[in-house]
């Protein structure tokens, strides 16, 4: 039975990891549609947040070689920063009639 337990806590963190790095990765691909959609983008902003993309796509592709500590304390480093990030995509969305 502990190894049921084990593979079970293993399949939900591994979900909420995807879901939460899913949701990094659509901010920063919305935040570049963004930037190419005003007349002169700033390209060392559309560099950064491609290089963060690029980064958060790399992690989703390691999750299942983590263990599932390691999945777990990615998911506490990084919730903050995407709570914080939607709120203010959601924020600027509603300031803008989109939301």
């Amino acid at each position: 039975m502990e190894d049921l337990d084990s593979i079970l806590l293993f399949n939900s963190t591994y979900e909420r990891a995807q879901d939460l790095l899913g949701g990094l990765i659509a901010l920063r691909s919305a935040w570049i549609g963004d930037e190419y959609h005003i007349e002169l983008p700033d390209e060392a902003k559309l560099h950064r947040l491609q290089e963060e993309l690029f980064f958060f796509m790399g992690l989703r592709k390691r999750l299942l070689s983590m263990s599932t500590e390691e999945i777990a304390e990615l998911i506490e480093q990084y919730r903050p920063q995407f709570k914080e990030e939607d709120d203010v995509r959601r924020r600027h969305e509603a300031a803008k009639g989109l939301g």
